[in-house]
C-alpha cells in the first residue's frame, strides 16, 4: 500500500511534465523554470516508474532528479533510500531492486554477480584513490536505459576507515536519443526567439504549445 503521509511521484522517461506533475502527489513550480531546468526533490516522497508494462514501484526517498527538456522528461534518477547505508545495507538493498526489475518487463542487458566479500575487498583496496561506484545491474526498454550502481558518498576515507563511509544506491533512468533531439529542439527555439543559444527560454513557452 502506498503511504498516506508521502507524496507519490510517477514518472515516465518521454512523458510531459505537465503529466507527471498532475499523476505526482506535489507542485512541481513548472512556471518558476525553464526550457531546461530540472526538478529536483529533497524530501522523502515515494518514486513509481509510471508504465503499464514496466511499472516500478520503489522504496521511499529523499532524492529525485527529473531532467526534462522542452517538458519533455528525457532522464531521471533516484536513491531509493531514506537515509545513508552501510556497506552491507547498500549491497542487500541493491541486489533487492535487482531482483525486482529482474521479474518486471524490463530487458536484462547485464548483471553482474557481485560476492560482499568481493565488493568488501574493492573497497579497501589501498590503491584507490577515487570514488567508489559498482554496476549492479542495466536494463533496457527499446531506448531507454536503466541502470543501478552502488556509490560511496561523501568525502574518502583513509584506506583502513573505509568500511566506515556511507553509501547510496542510484537508479537512473534515460533514453539520450530522446534527449539529444530535445536538447536540439531548445537551441533551434532559442536561436529563434533570442537570436543565440545561451539564453534559455522560459519552460511556459512550451507548456502553452
Amino acid at each position: 500500500m502506498e503511504s498516506p503521509e508521502l507524496p507519490v511521484i510517477r514518472v515516465a522517461i518521454g512523458r510531459k511534465i505537465t503529466e507527471v506533475q498532475a499523476k505526482s502527489n506535489m507542485d512541481f513550480r513548472l512556471a518558476e523554470k525553464d526550457d531546461d531546468t530540472p526538478h529536483i526533490i529533497e524530501e522523502p516522497v515515494l518514486v513509481e516508474y509510471d508504465d503499464p508494462q514496466r511499472s516500478l514501484r520503489l522504496p521511499a526517498t529523499r532524492f529525485v532528479w527529473i531532467s526534462q527538456y522542452a517538458a519533455v522528461v528525457a532522464a531521471f534518477e533516484t536513491s531509493p533510500h531514506l537515509d545513508f547505508l552501510t556497506l552491507e545495507e547498500a549491497h542487500v538493498l541493491a541486489n533487492q531492486l535487482a531482483d525486482q526489475i529482474a521479474r518486471s518487463e524490463w530487458s536484462i542487458a547485464r548483471r553482474p554477480s557481485l560476492d560482499i566479500n568481493q565488493i568488501r575487498a574493492e573497497v579497501l583496496n589501498p590503491q584507490r584513490y577515487w570514488t567508489y561506484e559498482r554496476l549492479y545491474g542495466e536494463w533496457s526498454a527499446g531506448s531507454i536505459r536503466l541502470e543501478l550502481t552502488l556509490r560511496e558518498s561523501g568525502p574518502q576515507l583513509p584506506p583502513e576507515r573505509r568500511l566506515e563511509a556511507e553509501f547510496v544506491i542510484n537508479l537512473r533512468f534515460q533514453d539520450k536519443a530522446l534527449r539529444e533531439e530535445l536538447q536540439n529542439l531548445i537551441y533551434q527555439k532559442r536561436k529563434e526567439v533570442n537570436g543565440d543559444i545561451n539564453h534559455p527560454l522560459p519552460l511556459n513557452y512550451y507548456l502553452s504549445k
